[in-house]
């Protein structure tokens, strides 16, 4: 069994590999794809990547004791056959990477010539695309509930460190002036971000408003928190 794992670091890359191993780490090979990068932000960054298989003697062991695997490539070929004809339908080459998250969703990562078409205006493209597969999925995993994470680059890993410092921020303004702000519209994907982002927070609370395309997160005091 092998796992290629993305994560903010390194360290946290090897930990959640070993954790889908069920191995210790003396007893498993490492392999560091990219160190990743630290944007200013959230922008600009990338994540960590890393390789790890059992040593020789493990596989056995790894394969008992492993959090549940990846879908098998004959599912998962299918679902990247409807993206590359999707995406070469609008003039798109792409190569993807897949990886399995530790809920279970199976992250597919597209690397293409043009990102900025792939995912569109705050998300939209992809969002779509997303939706798409995740239909196609379900016929495809039968009784195996299963979620697919479309990204692009790392599109959502940045996006991701940008609406946590953004929820920080906006967080701490409220606590000054106890007024409650509300954020842009923004997918579920990203509302939730916000949400558990400050949801241990002593002061501050959150709760999603609006419709459609227009919901977004309202940042306020709790009702016991300090005020200005």
């Amino acid at each position: 069994m092998i796992i290629e794992q993305q994560a903010e670091t390194v360290e946290e890359a090897i930990e959640i590999a070993l954790k889908k191993l069920g191995l210790p780490r003396e007893k498993v090979k490492i392999e560091i794809i990219s160190e990743g990068k630290k944007g200013v932000f959230g922008l600009g960054s990338r994540q960590a990547v890393i390789r790890a298989s059992p040593l020789e003697g493990q596989q056995n062991q790894a394969s008992d004791s492993a959090a549940p695997s990846r879908p098998s490539q004959e599912n998962i070929e299918p679902i990247l056959r409807f993206l590359e004809e999707v995406l070469k339908g609008i003039g798109l080459k792409a190569t993807f990477r897949t990886s399995t998250l530790e809920d279970r969703t199976l992250s597919i990562d597209i690397f293409c010539s043009d990102t900025a078409l792939l995912i569109g205006k705050k998300g939209k493209n992809i969002d779509a695309l997303q939706h798409l597969v995740n239909v196609i999925a379900g016929s495809i995993f039968q009784g195996e509930e299963r979620k697919i994470l479309l990204d692009a680059e790392g599109y959502r890993s940045r996006r991701k460190q940008a609406l946590i410092t953004l929820a920080k921020k906006v967080a701490e303004e409220v606590r000054q002036t106890g007024k409650a702000v509300s954020l842009e519209p923004m997918n579920s994907f990203e509302r939730r971000i916000i949400h558990v982002c400050l949801k241990d927070d002593p002061d501050i609370t959150t709760e999603s408003i609006g419709e459609g395309e227009e919901r977004r997160v309202v940042i306020k005091l709790r009702r016991n928190g300090r005020t200005k």
